[in-house]
């Protein structure tokens, strides 16, 4: 047989996605005998005994030979291509819409409308052009601090290059919170407050804050705790509760007039000689809400004035100095108060049976 000569020649786009064709119009016996071909990518075989070949994504910078024999001769003859380069991808095609209420925690999902490919595409989700951390699902939920922020997301998919981005307008807040609080319940120490939330407008779960006079936030009155006990140091002091809801903004309050202290309701009576010298004594009977710590407070009044006197104690020992005018006690039982008792028992020879009484000096004797 007689040896291959001529050439070959590889023509066509040296392109990933592109043909080549192998031209063998110089090859030696042309039109007698039939040709066979063998593409190669590098030294391994590829296609099959065809003219043409379609590179592939895999023949990305690697060498394309094309190796043709005949029926009659012997031996072949080849040619290779430069390194073929990578196929440009696509740009991404489509459009995204972001539906859903913009107002903080309502949820916005993404609608894709003819986004080129097949590929599953990818999610980014941006507050004013920067990206939310973990924010990669098509849905996405809006958070207290995206108020009045522009909220975006960016759509992409593998083997296309670019993005498709649509945008919000700012983030709306909650509707605002309507209706009244009130506060029911006994309004003295030791008493349970109730906050009546019947005319609160909104929706969602409420949260309360109980405040002591004009910002004492009372520490563990908070939360979902409706209810609050009334204690000693809420005397003389308005209560407030604070009310929000979850799926509002602001909040609504009702208000208590100053706590008082309860009445105490035994009843004192003051037992003794009224003579400078003598104890008196300060007597509680029907104790029917007297428990607790009693305290004690003397008092001398002159006129319309009056001078706390003795130790916090239920006697007193007369002196001196108490002949110029009456004597009163007050009797506090925590939390309960006493008004002051004031008894008008006539004096006879310089002794009085109760109460409050001018005080007498001793006779001489």
């Amino acid at each position: 047989k007689a040896e291959l000569t001529g050439e070959v020649k590889i023509y066509g786009t040296t392109t990933a996605g592109q043909r080549l064709r192998a031209d063998i119009d110089a090859l030696v016996g042309n039109g007698i005998g039939d040709p066979s071909y063998q593409w190669k990518r590098g030294n391994a075989n590829i296609g099959t005994n065809d003219q043409y070949y379609t590179l592939l994504g895999t023949d990305a910078d690697k060498r394309i030979t094309v190796e043709v024999s005949r029926v009659g001769y012997n031996g072949s003859k080849t040619d290779s291509t430069p390194p073929i380069v990578p196929a440009p991808l696509p740009i991404l095609d489509g459009s995204v819409h972001i539906t859903g209420f913009v107002q903080i925690r309502e949820t916005l999902n993404v609608e894709i409308s003819g986004l080129q490919g097949s590929i599953t595409p990818t999610y980014q989700w941006k507050k004013n052009n920067t990206n939310i951390l973990n924010a990669t699902d098509s849905e996405y939920v809006l958070k207290d601090t995206d108020l009045g922020a522009i909220i975006k997301v960016e759509v992409k998919r593998a083997g296309h290059v670019g993005s498709q981005i649509d945008s919000t307008r700012p983030v709306a807040d909650l509707p605002l919170l309507t209706g009244t609080v009130s506060i029911d319940g006994i309004k003295e120490t030791g008493q349970k407050l109730t906050a009546n939330t019947s005319a609160l407008g909104g929706s969602g779960e409420k949260s309360y804050q109980w405040i002591r006079g004009e910002n004492d936030t009372i520490r563990g009155a908070n939360g979902t705790r409706q209810y609050y006990n009334t204690v000693l140091a809420d005397s003389g002091k308005k209560i407030t509760v604070a009310v929000k809801r979850y799926d509002n903004s602001g909040s609504k309050t009702g208000q208590t007039p100053k706590i008082a202290l309860p009445l105490l309701t035994s009843v004192v009576s003051i037992s003794g000689t009224a003579i400078a010298g003598q104890t008196l004594t300060a007597n509680i009977t029907d104790p029917r809400n007297a428990s607790g710590t009693i305290s004690y407070q003397w008092w001398r009044q002159n006129g319309t004035t009056s001078t706390p006197i003795g130790t916090n104690s239920p006697t007193y020992p007369i002196v001196v100095a108490d002949s110029t005018g009456k004597i009163t006690v007050e009797v506090r039982v925590c939390p309960a108060i006493a008004v002051p008792l004031m008894l008008t028992t006539l004096v006879k020879r310089g002794r009085a049976i109760f109460g409050v009484w001018p005080v007498l000096l001793p006779e001489l004797s």
